[in-house]
């Protein structure tokens, strides 16, 4: 029985007639023309393996070496239908072997790029593993062992099967060439053909590819541009391949047994040994097998004078869980001869491994540095030993404890060494707000009571925070430890604590100085700081000023201190200065729908509002906000939900209500001495009551200038304000006395 060929003949017909279409269109000279007859030849070829011979009749061998090239370059060898590997196996499939181009002496010319030299650029990256397939399939059809092409980079054929770890074509090109002829640099980069096995992240096949390489000759020392040697390259190899270890026994094996020696500590441009490379890359296998092979885990880096300790530090955060193992590494492996280690080595900024442990927040490398001896009392560049760094990152109170715990029998720690801003650990730890620290640095004995280089001792520093919860803390344990606190030191501005946390309009910090200090029974505080808003208080910042310096008040007058109407028209004046009166024409966004809803979405406190607050008149809302609810709103950042436009408005609102109170009593009591006390005292609320808070200013204003004009003094000094300038204060003193 005869089978009918006819359809399939027509098939492949119409197929040859449309590739030599698609060949007629094409200019050459142009990859874009070229990579878009790739795209259309694909679905053409991908069921035409069996006639694929015919392929060699339509297109010239030069362009199909080409379209090889282009399908490298233009195709993703990681794409799911596989097009590159596909494309190569067709490619085989017509017979296709490469011959060579010759010069007019008949020698072939070796110089040429090939579609072999653009599949191995792609192994060192994410397609490896499709790229190594293909560069294997590749060499079927570049089968030459005698041709040896080198590209316009330096790379030859020799040095792709080298990347791609080929142990039979390495062995081809060895039969053929031997090891003096292929014993060439590839590239600018200058490296070697055993630099090229070892860097290469295709590990399967590597450990017989060195052996091939080492028993044919290849030398372990010699180094690249960059001074690399292998060792080098294998240090620098991903994390914890096990090709890495497999390339170091190979090498030292083979070396030994053929009586080779090999350069282990060898430096490179940047004076790094082996050990160093591997150390950064937190390369465990190879530093493992350095160190039992005799690397000096003490030789120093030539540029930063680093050595293998130091170096654990510098690799990336995500190999963190890797420091540890390799630190222990060194103790327990480090040849008999490079002991003891030096622990205490120092870099070119003057730091040990215990410093840039420190330096990156290394608990465990801490640890063990301190077990094996390292000094904690030694100094950096700056000065800081390693308790001035505790608190560089967080609040680290266990790495301080673990110091002092650790250290004190062989360095006994120097809780108070000064660096070279004269600043002691403590005074570091304060200025960051470290509680945790402080409490370890003060129970070990640091003393309180030291002043640094600008004249700051503890308490000022603490002062210029805003942190409450740390001077309670502060005073709490020099109080277990009977060590006495200089509560009314002068720091070189002659400001004693009080007058910082005042200036600065701290009243937490305040409050807490007060249950320290003993006051006279008359003193003065002054408003005269220049504050500056922080960041996040863009529009609102009036309002922390306003609530800040009442609340000071206020705290100082739970002692049983007073104000008379001078030292209270003081903290008015604050107010004028700063612009911290509400504007007559500023209720104007009471009615709109997006400040209410995100008005109702704040808290006061549990039971109202801002929302809420903002609808009560003064007196109502006194009753259920404290200035400290005002205060700690102006702390937070709950005003930023309002938008801009809002925002200083609303501040202004809350400091009118906030102050009215205050404004109102003393207004009153002007008013009526400005009407020679003719009027009832209730009168004289009923007709000032409704008057802004800038008027009842005004009013206590002329009452002054009317008391200075009785007692016949200067009063050119207090004449009312003209309404088109603001009065600036350079210094407001406000008195307090106790009857």
């Amino acid at each position: 029985m005869e089978i009918n060929n006819e359809p399939v003949d027509r098939v492949n017909s119409l197929t040859s007639e449309r590739l030599k279409c698609l060949r007629e269109q094409v200019d050459w000279k142009f990859q874009q023309e070229r990579h878009e007859l790739l795209d259309q030849l694909f679905p053409l070829i991908e069921n035409w393996f069996d006639q694929c011979a015919i392929f060699l009749d339509i297109f010239q061998r030069p362009e199909i070496h080409q379209l090889l090239l282009d399908c490298i370059n233009h195709w993703d060898s990681h794409r799911r239908d596989g097009r590159v590997s596909r494309f190569v196996a067709f490619i085989i499939h017509t017979g296709l072997e490469d011959e060579a181009e010759v010069d007019e002496e008949g020698n072939p010319l070796l110089r040429r790029t090939t579609a072999l030299h653009a599949a191995s650029r792609r192994i060192n990256s994410y397609e490896s593993p499709a790229q190594n397939f293909v560069v294997s399939k590749l060499f079927v059809i570049y089968n030459k062992y005698n041709l040896n092409y080198v590209d316009e980079l330096g790379m030859s054929h020799f040095h792709v099967a080298c990347v791609a770890g080929l142990e039979d074509v390495l062995g081809n090109f060895l039969a053929v060439h031997g090891w003096q002829r292929l014993d060439r640099p590839c590239g600018a980069a200058r490296d070697s053909p055993l630099h090229l096995a070892v860097g290469s992240v295709t590990g399967w096949s590597n450990k017989a590819t060195v052996r091939l390489l080492l028993e044919a000759g290849a030398s372990p020392n010699v180094a690249n541009a960059k001074g690399s040697t292998p060792l080098h390259v294998i240090g620098r190899g991903v994390l914890n391949r096990g090709r890495g270890k497999h390339s170091v026994e190979m090498i030292f094996e083979l070396c030994r047994h053929e009586h080779r020696p090999v350069r282990i500590d060898a430096l490179d441009e940047c004076g790094s040994t082996p050990l160093h490379r591997a150390m950064c890359r937190g390369n465990q296998r190879a530093v493992e097998l350095l160190l039992r092979y005799g690397a000096n885990p003490n030789t120093a880096q030539r540029i930063n004078r680093m050595t293998a300790l130091h170096m654990i530090e510098l690799g990336s955060r995500r190999w963190r869980r890797e420091r540890q193992p390799l630190l222990e590494m060194i103790f327990r492996l480090s040849h008999d001869e490079f002991r003891p280690l030096q622990v205490n080595a120092r870099d070119l900024a003057y730091e040990t491994p215990l410093h840039t442990a420190i330096i990156n927040d290394n608990d465990k490398a801490v640890e063990l540095l301190l077990r094996n001896g390292a000094d904690p009392n030694l100094a950096d560049k700056e000065g800081c030993t390693a308790l001035h760094l505790c608190t560089l990152y967080r609040d680290n109170a266990r790495l301080a404890e673990m110091i002092f715990q650790l250290s004190d029998r062989k360095y006994p720690v120097q809780v108070d060494a000064r660096d070279n801003s004269n600043e002691t650990p403590l005074h570091k730890a304060l200025y960051r707000g470290c509680t945790g620290v402080t409490e370890s640095l003060l129970t070990r004995g640091a003393d309180p009571n030291l002043a640094n280089g600008k004249g700051d001792k503890a308490l000022h520093i603490i002062c210029r925070r805003d942190n409450a919860e740390l001077l309670e803390s502060f005073f709490e344990i020099n109080a277990r430890m009977n060590r006495p606190v200089q509560v009314d030191v002068r720091d070189r501005l002659n400001r004693t604590p009080m007058q910082i946390a005042v200036s600065n309009l701290m009243p937490r910090v305040v409050d807490v100085l007060m249950n320290q200090v003993r006051l006279e029974s008359r003193f003065g505080i002054q408003f005269d700081h220049i504050l500056e808003p922080e960041p996040h208080e863009t529009g609102y910042f009036k309002l922390r000023l306003a609530s800040g310096a009442l609340d000071v008040v206020d705290q100082i007058r739970k002692r049983n201190y007073d104000l008379d109407l001078r030292n209270a028209l003081m903290i008015m004046k604050f107010f004028d200065k700063h612009q911290l009166f509400e504007k007559s024409n500023a209720n104007v966004w009471h009615d709109d729908e997006g400040f209410a809803r995100r008005t109702k979405e704040i808290a006061m406190n549990p039971s109202l509002s801002l929302y809420d607050l903002i609808q009560l008149q003064p007196e109502e809302a006194a009753k259920r906000v404290s200035i400290q609810d005002y205060y700690e709103l102006a702390c937070s950042t709950k005003l930023n939900k309002l938008l801009k436009a809002h925002k200083e408005a609303c501040a202004l609102n809350l400091c009118e209500k906030m102050s009215r109170r205050f404004f109102l009593a003393w207004g009153v009591q002007s008013f009526w001495e400005l009407t020679h006390y003719r009027l009832p005292i209730l009168c004289c609320e009923m007709i000032i009551e409704n008057l802004a808070n800038e008027d009842l200013y005004n009013i206590c204003l002329a009452n002054d200038l009317k008391d200075k004009k009785n007692k016949k003094m200067n009063t050119s000094k207090y004449n009312l304000r003209d309404k088109g300038k603001k009065k600036m204060d350079t210094s407001i003193t406000v008195e307090f006395f106790r009857d």
